[in-house]
């Protein structure tokens, strides 16, 4: 009986591969794409990293949802918003903070 080309495949191009694999949030592999403040680390986290090597699973780097909802590392937005204390904008700080959570849920 002939096998498919599908099974045959993985026999003739035999590598180490051990077929696992996490996917990891860019964030939490690297803290330096992390919001200013937001980080607790100089750079790469090593638990993270050499728990996943150390048990033969490979790494797949996904991006920071963080960096993706909030505008990256300056959070620029957020930057414009410091120190408006006393401003007649500050009022509106929690009715805006209301509205751009609710837009995710």
């Amino acid at each position: 009986m002939h096998r498919s080309r599908e099974a045959l495949l993985p026999s003739r191009l035999a590598d180490q591969r051990g077929r696992r694999v996490a996917f990891v949030s860019h964030c939490l592999l690297n803290e330096n794409t992390r919001h200013l403040g937001g980080a607790f680390r100089a750079g790469a986290v090593p638990e993270v990293v050499s728990g996943l090597l150390e048990a033969g699973v490979g790494i797949s780097q996904m991006p920071c949802l963080e960096q993706r909802a909030w505008g990256g590392v300056l959070k620029r937005l957020l930057l414009r918003a410091y120190g408006i204390g006393g401003s007649p904008l500050y009022p509106l700080r929690r009715p805006l903070l209301r509205l751009f959570a609710s837009v995710g849920a």
